[in-house]
């Protein structure tokens, strides 16, 4: 299901941004393009602090 997929990707990034964000360093051939990706974020919309407190939300 699409919905499924799509919960599982945001699962996948959230937990890229977390590692990014407590310095851990990704890998992989779109290494560069996420860190610039995250760096864009924060510097347009700050830190997200936030959590889900349910990941069926």
């Amino acid at each position: 299901m699409a919905s499924n997929e799509a919960a599982a990707r945001l699962d996948y990034l959230e937990d890229l941004y977390r590692d990014w964000n407590d310095g851990g360093a990704s890998s992989g051939w779109a290494v560069e393009r996420i860190s610039a990706e995250f760096e864009r974020i924060r510097r347009e919309l700050g830190d997200l602090p936030g959590v889900v407190s349910s990941a069926a939300r």
